[in-house]
């Protein structure tokens, strides 16, 4: 199922972000958020902004999944009442 692959994939990636936290060590700190800046590259703040919106994707994916499976469960017993009828 693609959803569930997908679903995977960002657990996968939020592991990886989560893995790979970066440290602020004072002056390290400073020149690496100064390299970042100048070289285009993501910053704590980016990869905590990443973290959020991939927590909420896998959120509001796992809500509209269980939504699907009600209604068709839902759909299911209709058809089979009907068809007793």
């Amino acid at each position: 199922m693609i959803l569930q692959e997908r679903k995977s994939e960002i657990k996968e990636l939020l592991f990886e972000i989560n893995a790979t936290t970066r440290r602020r060590q004072g002056l390290d700190s400073w020149i690496g958020g100064g390299l970042a800046h100048i070289f285009g590259l993501a910053t704590t703040e980016n990869l905590d902004d990443i973290k959020h919106y991939l927590t909420e994707v896998l959120r509001d994916t796992k809500e509209a999944t269980s939504a699907w499976r009600k209604r068709q469960n839902l759909m299911t017993r209709i058809t089979r009442l009907t068809g007793k009828r």
